[in-house]
Order: structure tokens, then C-alpha cells, then sequence
């Protein structure tokens, strides 16, 4: 089966019936929004992502550092910004 369609079995295919849609897995699915097939097949978003337009992207409220999405206002490793670290006797209160 191509891209843009899906198995049936026994060497059968069916066409996606939804344009932008791929086959994965015996389904068709939307690239663009599917956390688990996020862009292509198979590319599973990690924890705190969803796919958006493709890509693995954090919620709007967090900060993607080094591909870990954190929150910055109360994470003590990226405090207000990525790889700003907290104090020993400190910690992230509001940023």
C-alpha cells in the first residue's frame, strides 16, 4: 500500500478517505494533529508533547528545553528561563 492508503489484508488496499490522511498501522490518521504518528508514521510524541502541524510541540503553557518540556515558573533547574538554576537554599516560586 502506498502513503496514502491502508492494508486490508491479503494484499489489498484501500485509500485514505480524508485528503491529508496517511495509512499506519491498518488506520488512516492525520500526521499534522496524531501524537502518535506525528509527521510520519510511528513518530510518537514523548510525555508532555502533542503533535501539532506535524511536529512534536509542548503546551502552550510550558517551555521546550532541550526537548523536555518544563514549566518555567516553578521547575528549579529552568527557572524563568532554560538551564537557569536555582540557588542550593532556593527554589522556583513564580519564575
Amino acid at each position: 500500500c502506498d502513503r496514502n492508503s491502508y492494508c486490508l489484508g491479503f494484499g489489498a488496499c484501500a485509500n485514505c478517505p480524508i485528503s491529508g490522511q496517511i495509512g499506519c498501522g491498518g488506520n488512516c490518521t492525520d500526521p499534522n494533529t496524531d501524537s502518535g504518528n506525528c509527521g510520519d508514521c510511528d513518530n510518537a510524541c514523548p510525555g508532555g508533547k502533542y503533535c501539532s502541524g506535524g511536529k512534536c510541540v509542548c503546551l502552550p503553557q510550558l517551555t521546550d528545553c532541550s526537548g523536555t518540556c518544563v514549566d518555567l515558573t516553578s521547575n528549579n533547574n529552568n527557572c524563568k528561563a532554560c538551564g537557569n538554576k536555582c540557588g542550593s537554599n532556593q527554589s522556583c516560586c513564580g519564575g
